[in-house]
């Protein structure tokens, strides 16, 4: 599994990075906001959210 940004461009990369959805709607949604095909495996860093699209795991009582 990669643990590396999919999205090509030229970026400063973070270290927070995120699956992609298994919902299919909200997959769509980020591969046209990407402008790329998205694969189970890739991963996109939080580089390319805006800092209100994130939600900590540690704020929202989801994580381990």
């Amino acid at each position: 599994m990669p643990t590396y940004c999919c999205v090509h461009e030229p970026h400063e990369v973070s270290k927070s990075l995120f699956g992609v959805p298994k919902n299919l709607e909200i997959k769509i949604l980020w591969e046209e906001a990407l402008r790329m095909q998205l694969k189970k495996s890739h991963r996109v860093c939080a580089k390319h959210f805006y800092d209100s699209d994130i939600i900590s795991t540690r704020n929202s009582g989801q994580g381990s």
